[in-house]
Protein backbone atom coordinates (compact mmCIF):
# COMPACT_ATOMS: atom_id res chain seq x y z
CA UNK A 1 0.00 0.00 0.00
CA UNK A 2 2.80 2.48 0.54
CA UNK A 3 4.06 1.98 -3.31
CA UNK A 4 0.52 1.79 -4.39
CA UNK A 5 -0.66 5.93 -2.71
CA UNK A 6 2.95 7.35 -3.11
CA UNK A 7 3.76 7.14 0.69
CA UNK A 8 7.59 7.00 2.45
CA UNK A 9 6.37 4.49 5.15
CA UNK A 10 3.18 2.84 6.77
CA UNK A 11 2.65 5.66 9.41
CA UNK A 12 2.01 8.38 6.42
CA UNK A 13 -1.44 6.28 6.70
CA UNK A 14 -2.14 7.29 10.23
CA UNK A 15 -3.84 10.67 9.54
CA UNK A 16 -5.55 9.66 6.73
CA UNK A 17 -9.35 8.17 6.60
CA UNK A 18 -9.44 5.56 3.42
CA UNK A 19 -11.87 8.54 2.10
CA UNK A 20 -8.76 10.74 1.47
CA UNK A 21 -8.09 7.91 -1.56
CA UNK A 22 -10.99 7.98 -3.35
CA UNK A 23 -11.03 9.72 -6.18
CA UNK A 24 -14.93 10.87 -6.17
CA UNK A 25 -17.00 10.69 -3.08
CA UNK A 26 -18.32 7.73 -2.07
CA UNK A 27 -22.58 8.19 -2.34
CA UNK A 28 -24.32 7.93 0.94
CA UNK A 29 -26.52 5.13 -0.55
CA UNK A 30 -23.39 3.17 -1.24
CA UNK A 31 -21.75 3.52 1.77
CA UNK A 32 -24.63 2.19 3.53
CA UNK A 33 -25.01 -0.99 0.96
CA UNK A 34 -21.23 -1.70 1.97
CA UNK A 35 -21.58 -1.23 5.83
CA UNK A 36 -25.04 -3.25 5.49
CA UNK A 37 -22.91 -5.83 3.50
CA UNK A 38 -20.41 -6.06 5.99
CA UNK A 39 -22.39 -6.38 9.15
CA UNK A 40 -24.97 -9.11 7.58
CA UNK A 41 -21.29 -11.09 5.59
CA UNK A 42 -18.62 -9.67 7.19
CA UNK A 43 -17.05 -9.10 3.91
CA UNK A 44 -17.13 -6.80 0.63
CA UNK A 45 -15.23 -6.55 -2.47
CA UNK A 46 -15.75 -4.12 -5.47
CA UNK A 47 -13.79 -1.71 -7.90
CA UNK A 48 -13.26 2.17 -7.31
CA UNK A 49 -10.96 4.70 -8.81
CA UNK A 50 -8.35 6.11 -6.64
CA UNK A 51 -5.89 9.06 -6.02
CA UNK A 52 -2.39 9.37 -4.25
CA UNK A 53 -1.86 12.77 -2.56
CA UNK A 54 0.39 13.18 -5.49
CA UNK A 55 -2.48 13.17 -7.55
CA UNK A 56 -1.78 10.16 -9.11
CA UNK A 57 -5.24 7.94 -10.77
CA UNK A 58 -6.02 3.84 -10.70
CA UNK A 59 -8.91 2.25 -10.71
CA UNK A 60 -8.69 -0.58 -7.89
CA UNK A 61 -9.90 -3.77 -6.95
CA UNK A 62 -11.10 -3.61 -2.93
CA UNK A 63 -11.90 -6.36 -0.34
CA UNK A 64 -12.67 -5.28 3.26
CA UNK A 65 -12.94 -7.85 5.90
CA UNK A 66 -14.73 -7.13 8.96
CA UNK A 67 -14.15 -8.75 12.78
CA UNK A 68 -14.15 -8.33 15.98
CA UNK A 69 -11.62 -8.99 18.92
CA UNK A 70 -12.64 -8.58 22.44
CA UNK A 71 -16.04 -6.94 21.60
CA UNK A 72 -14.20 -4.59 19.46
CA UNK A 73 -15.11 -4.22 15.73
CA UNK A 74 -11.79 -3.77 12.93
CA UNK A 75 -12.12 -3.96 9.43
CA UNK A 76 -9.20 -5.27 7.34
CA UNK A 77 -8.75 -3.20 3.50
CA UNK A 78 -6.93 -4.74 0.53
CA UNK A 79 -6.71 -2.98 -2.92
CA UNK A 80 -4.87 -3.98 -5.75
CA UNK A 81 -4.29 -2.05 -8.95
CA UNK A 82 -6.43 -2.80 -11.76
CA UNK A 83 -5.80 0.00 -14.17
CA UNK A 84 -4.34 -1.93 -17.08
CA UNK A 85 -7.10 -4.39 -16.72
CA UNK A 86 -9.94 -1.64 -17.37
CA UNK A 87 -8.01 -0.64 -19.80
CA UNK A 88 -7.77 -3.80 -21.39
CA UNK A 89 -11.44 -5.12 -20.86
CA UNK A 90 -12.62 -1.61 -22.54
CA UNK A 91 -10.82 -2.72 -25.60
CA UNK A 92 -11.99 -5.83 -25.60
CA UNK A 93 -15.76 -4.74 -25.16
CA UNK A 94 -15.38 -1.80 -27.50
CA UNK A 95 -13.76 -4.37 -30.41
CA UNK A 96 -16.63 -6.77 -29.25
CA UNK A 97 -19.31 -3.78 -29.94
CA UNK A 98 -17.75 -3.35 -33.29
CA UNK A 99 -17.84 -6.52 -34.58
CA UNK A 100 -21.54 -6.66 -33.80
CA UNK A 101 -22.16 -3.48 -35.69
CA UNK A 102 -20.54 -5.71 -38.81
CA UNK A 103 -21.98 -8.67 -38.46
CA UNK A 104 -25.36 -6.69 -38.52
CA UNK A 105 -24.36 -4.81 -41.99
CA UNK A 106 -22.93 -8.37 -43.58
CA UNK A 107 -26.32 -9.87 -41.98
CA UNK A 108 -28.72 -7.09 -43.72
CA UNK A 109 -26.45 -6.79 -47.00
CA UNK A 110 -26.30 -11.27 -47.22
CA UNK A 111 -30.33 -10.69 -46.64
CA UNK A 112 -30.67 -8.26 -49.77
CA UNK A 113 -29.02 -9.86 -51.91
CA UNK A 114 -31.12 -13.27 -51.17
CA UNK A 115 -34.35 -10.94 -51.83
CA UNK A 116 -32.68 -9.47 -55.17
CA UNK A 117 -31.98 -13.04 -56.22
CA UNK A 118 -35.27 -14.12 -55.02
CA UNK A 119 -37.21 -11.35 -57.21
CA UNK A 120 -35.19 -11.85 -59.80
CA UNK A 121 -35.67 -15.78 -60.12
CA UNK A 122 -39.45 -15.02 -59.62
CA UNK A 123 -39.30 -12.97 -62.78
CA UNK A 124 -37.84 -15.71 -64.36
CA UNK A 125 -40.18 -18.47 -63.22
CA UNK A 126 -43.49 -16.26 -64.39
CA UNK A 127 -41.98 -16.57 -67.87
CA UNK A 128 -41.23 -20.57 -67.38
CA UNK A 129 -43.47 -23.43 -68.09
CA UNK A 130 -41.07 -26.02 -66.63
CA UNK A 131 -42.18 -27.22 -62.87
CA UNK A 132 -39.04 -28.17 -61.66
CA UNK A 133 -37.42 -24.99 -62.86
CA UNK A 134 -40.20 -23.26 -60.50
CA UNK A 135 -39.67 -25.47 -57.72
CA UNK A 136 -36.00 -22.94 -57.38
CA UNK A 137 -37.93 -20.13 -56.64
CA UNK A 138 -39.66 -21.61 -53.94
CA UNK A 139 -36.12 -23.18 -53.08
CA UNK A 140 -34.74 -19.06 -52.96
CA UNK A 141 -38.39 -18.25 -51.05
CA UNK A 142 -37.00 -20.86 -48.30
CA UNK A 143 -33.25 -19.88 -48.34
CA UNK A 144 -34.15 -16.33 -47.69
CA UNK A 145 -36.62 -17.34 -44.91
CA UNK A 146 -34.22 -20.06 -43.17
CA UNK A 147 -31.54 -17.05 -43.19
CA UNK A 148 -33.59 -15.06 -41.35
CA UNK A 149 -34.11 -16.96 -39.08
CA UNK A 150 -30.83 -18.65 -38.51
CA UNK A 151 -28.63 -15.47 -37.86
CA UNK A 152 -30.64 -14.17 -35.37
CA UNK A 153 -31.04 -17.25 -33.70
CA UNK A 154 -27.62 -18.52 -34.61
CA UNK A 155 -28.60 -21.76 -35.66
CA UNK A 156 -26.76 -23.96 -38.24
CA UNK A 157 -27.69 -22.50 -41.99
CA UNK A 158 -25.33 -24.94 -43.81
CA UNK A 159 -26.95 -27.98 -42.45
CA UNK A 160 -30.31 -26.79 -43.14
CA UNK A 161 -29.37 -25.44 -46.32
CA UNK A 162 -27.72 -29.09 -47.42
CA UNK A 163 -31.54 -30.71 -46.12
CA UNK A 164 -33.46 -28.44 -48.81
CA UNK A 165 -30.96 -29.45 -51.93
CA UNK A 166 -32.08 -31.72 -54.11
CA UNK A 167 -29.30 -34.86 -53.95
Amino acid sequence: AIELFDMKKESDFFSHKGSDFHKNKIPDHELLYINNQLISKGFFEGEREYKTLKGKEFWGSYAIRRFTIKDKIFHTVRITDITENKKTRELIEASLDEKKVLLAEIHHRVKNNLAVISGLLGLQASHIEDEKVKGHTKLATRLKGILDTNIESHTNFKKELKALLPK
